[in-house]
């Protein structure tokens, strides 16, 4: 195909956009009506949660129903989807553009506070369309979210069908073909069978919906996943049966790590006193599970990702390097995942280390800090336990939390950074300090900047904004012994508590160094905060409660 044929292709028909729209539309009626098991959803920061019907595997074996049926009586064509491959593509990705635009408009002008629609906005265009404003918009009671991920995993196995189709009208299926379809097809259907296990990941927990998610569950998961398919349409690859053998071996390998740890991570939040591999699960510090999978490695799902996205791709043989386009693409994409995730786990064990010297108060006073911190395979905060202790058939390891605090321990000592840790908070009472009633400040701005104490050079300066609980990171390369670091504020987003700094919590010092017997590499600086310009209305008995005139 040349550049002008393939520039040509990529032209929306009004075919394509009645496909896609027809599409949406049914996904949107049968997620609506169809029976299915409502899910709780995560307790949101303001203590609320959405509800989740998770029907997905009955709209998606009715919608293939309707469609064999539509086949059946020549209403559409099996091939639809191969032939306009590219139109819909193109489609699919102007949609994308559109929604994340009307997002963004719309995410600007909600006045709503509530944790699911409570505008988010940075400032910065760009960053607020990519990753959205609203944490969980949604349209005529569809929450928004959970709907393109569904369109996207769907879409994805439409793609597949289609192109086993195509592939059979035109006389050259083969086995590598079937093989590729067997697994993508049991992926798929897998998915939907424990769709539920899908409300508790980090996307829909904690990521707003921008550009960056509507693409990616539109026009990524299914156009690019199912190269491994297209490719097979025009190369036919004959493989030993050895070969075969080995290919069916990865697939089940994977689907078995990978279900199986992400079973027992959901579970285990759900519920963590059910018995993990036959025996009450071993906890770590009362927050990460060190049982099954997660007792031989922290990222045995990673793993098992890994070894289905190798078993799609290896059905097309070693001529090329295109079909493995999506395990490549997976590859890259954990790594930074787990570097990611890793940081956060020390963070975690740090703390855990730190509270194990300090007692069991100061091990709560920690679990109450990171009360909305979800790492991991961790616990609602609500079901926190001391260290060493047995309660409710969920044993504690402390024997596994020492072990993890040595290497810990010899990870930091020789880590080149630091990590800068604090929150913001809205002061409500205007009493100094903090309150039940006080409220901590999302997308609130900070600044860290480190002067030389001789010349008063500036020798570091970053800035850091606060997640959904009000807490900031700061990352910090290099020993900054000789000089004088303070975290100030920079901004707030919250109207009536972003004018007024606080009286002494305006600006945060911390020591930056190794040389003051710290061993953990995390440094957390002092609460800041703005005075809220009207006092609520309950401040009055907090005052009392205090005793304070």
């Amino acid at each position: 195909m040349d550049l002008e044929t393939l520039l040509l292709s990529l032209i929306p028909s009004w075919t394509s956009v009645q496909f896609l729209g027809a599409f949406l539309l049914y996904l949107a009626v049968a997620g609506t009506l169809l029976p299915g098991r409502v899910v709780p959803g995560a307790v949101l920061s303001d203590g609320t949660r959405l509800y989740y019907r998770c029907n997905g595997l009955v709209s998606l074996l009715s919608l293939v129903a309707l469609l064999g049926i539509g086949i059946s009586l020549n209403l559409i064509s099996p091939t639809v989807i191969a032939d306009k491959g590219l139109e819909l593509l193109s489609v699919t990705f102007l949609f994308s553009l559109l929604v994340s635009a009307v997002l963004y408009a719309f995410g600007l002008k909600s006045k709503d506070q509530g944790s699911s629609l409570k505008p988010h906005v940075s400032g910065n265009i760009i960053d607020d369309w990519w990753f959205g404003i609203q944490l969980n918009p949604s349209f005529k009671g569809v929450d928004l979210k959970f709907f393109f991920v569904r369109a996207g995993m769907m879409g994805w196995l439409l793609i597949n069908l289609s192109v086993l189709a195509k592939s059979f009208l035109d006389g050259n299926l083969h086995h590598s073909m079937i093989l590729y379809q067997l697994f993508c097809g049991w992926y798929v259907i897998d998915y939907f069978y424990y769709e539920e296990y899908m409300t508790s990941t980090w996307d829909i927990i904690a990521e707003r919906l921008g550009f960056m998610l509507v693409f990616g569950d539109l026009v990524w998961i299914p156009f690019t996943f199912s190269i491994q398919g297209w490719w097979l349409l025009g190369n036919k690859v004959d493989l030993p049966k050895a070969a075969v053998f080995a290919n069916c071996l990865v697939f089940l390998i994977g689907y078995r790590v990978f279900r199986g740890a992400n079973k027992q991570k959901h579970i285990f939040k759900k519920n963590p006193k059910t018995p993990i591999w036959g025996r009450p699960p071993k906890v770590i510090g009362g927050k990460l599970l060190a049982s099954g999978y997660w007792g031989i490695a922290r990222h045995c799902n990673y793993l098992g990702d890994l070894l289905l996205a190798l078993s799609f791709s290896l059905p097309c043989g070693a001529s090329s390097i295109i079909p493995y386009f999506y395990p490549i693409y997976l590859l890259i994409l954990l790594i930074w995942r787990e570097r990611r995730d890793e940081e956060r786990f020390q963070v975690i064990i740090s703390s855990i280390c730190f509270s194990m010297k300090m007692g069991p108060e100061f091990h709560s006073d920690t679990i109450e800090m990171r009360r909305n911190e979800e790492a991991f395979t961790g616990l609602d905060a609500q079901s926190q336990q001391p260290i060493g202790h047995v309660k409710g058939g969920v044993h504690v390891s402390q024997g596994h939390e020492s072990a993890l605090c040595f290497l810990s321990t010899l990870s930091l000592a020789y880590a080149d950074q630091f990590i800068v840790e604090g929150k913001v908070y809205c002061d409500t009472c205007r009493l100094g300090f903090e309150t039940f009633a006080t409220y901590y400040i999302p997308d609130a701005k900070v600044n860290l900047e480190c002067k030389n104490r001789s010349t008063h050079l500036v020798t570091f300066n970053g800035d850091g904004i606060t997640d959904a609980t009000g807490t900031y990171q700061v990352e910090v390369t290099g020993e900054y012994a000789e000089d004088v670091c303070e975290v100030s504020l920079v901004s707030s987003p919250v109207e009536g508590c972003n004018n007024e700094p606080m009286v002494g919590r305006k600006k945060a010092t911390v020591l930056l160094t190794k040389d003051n017997g710290i061993i953990s590499n995390v440094r957390f600086a002092n609460p800041l905060g703005f005075y809220k310009k009207n006092p609520l209305p309950i401040c009055p008995k907090i005052i009392e409660q205090y005793h304070l005139s």
